[in-house]
């Protein structure tokens, strides 16, 4: 495990986690899964969203409220707007 104590992306973190499920004692399985699920969820809870629509109309992928080009969360849910030329590792 040499990535204990690195900072790591949301992709690679949960494949460590899926990976360490099987050191996990069985009796706390169902835990550890219940866990990973909300970790899953959480993540992509955090994605930015891509607009939709034309240059001139953009709508939030996510709520569908209206954006301005310029804006770079949604004014009705405040999830992170993703642009085409965001440059992303995640």
């Amino acid at each position: 495990m040499a990535e204990i104590g690195r900072a790591v992306s949301r992709k690679k973190a949960l494949k460590i986690l899926r990976e360490t499920r099987s050191a996990v004692p069985p009796d706390r399985v169902p835990d550890y899964d219940a866990a990973l699920s909300r970790v899953t969820y959480e993540f992509k809870r955090h994605d930015p969203v891509k607009p939709k629509g034309s240059a001139g109309l953009l709508v939030c992928g996510y709520c569908s409220m209206m954006v301005r080009p310029i804006d770079n969360y949604c004014p009705n849910c405040g999830r992170e707007i993703k642009r085409d030329d965001d440059n992303r590792n995640d």
